[in-house]
């Protein structure tokens, strides 16, 4: 694919200038960049829907959401695709967005990861479609579970969710889109979840 041109490159944005930018951020700020560097890509209105709970309702928590990356992206830490899911008319709920390498750096002068950095394409129908159908799983179980009992206590996403095991000697592994364990007083359950697009065959 063809990658996707960071507002900032990152020759162009040192460490001194990463933590000036940091010290201006919020926990707000901080949590939307982990949660888009956790699930690749997300659209706006997932966005307002995980993180912007405490809104007066959906529609405020959307455009809490777009003043948020707003800011984070003049700032060049995230950026938008350049075509928006459901077309122009689908309005600013659509718009998807993405860590730049500023923001991925950004991120790491608090984690401390030293594996390397994705570099951004621009992702095929097909895997941003799926992408965001992991995410929309996600969290809408997020939701189901701030409404009723169930606690979530663990999500994954690929490849943190795959698991290798043995059986009769022989070394297999389970891939599945995410893995997410929830509990009540009584009950833990764990569940592997694959994101079916009807392309599977």
């Amino acid at each position: 694919g063809t990658p996707v041109t960071d507002s900032q490159s990152p020759q162009r944005v040192s460490k001194r200038q990463l933590t000036e930018t940091d010290s201006r951020l919020g926990e707000r700020d901080r949590q939307l960049l982990a949660a888009v560097q956790q699930y690749r890509y997300l659209m706006t209105g997932q966005i307002g829907r995980l993180l912007f709970t405490d809104a007066a309702n959906p529609s405020a928590g959307l455009r809490a959401a777009s003043r948020s990356l707003k800011k984070l992206s003049e700032f060049g830490l995230v950026d938008s695709l350049s075509r928006r899911i459901g077309g122009v008319r689908a309005g600013s709920g659509s718009y998807v967005w993405h860590l730049t390498h500023a923001g991925e750096r950004l991120l790491r002068l608090h984690d401390g990861k030293s594996s390397p950095m994705r570099r951004h394409y621009e992702p095929s129908p097909y895997f941003l479609a799926h992408t965001l159908a992991v995410a929309e799983t996600a969290i809408r179980l997020t939701e189901i579970c701030r409404e009723h009992e169930p606690q979530i206590t663990a999500l994954q996403l690929e490849p943190e969710c795959w698991r290798a095991y043995s059986s009769a000697g022989v070394s297999c592994s389970l891939k599945p889109d995410l893995y997410a364990a929830t509990a009540t007083e009584e009950y833990e359950d764990r569940y592997f979840i694959e994101v079916d697009l009807d392309t599977e065959s």
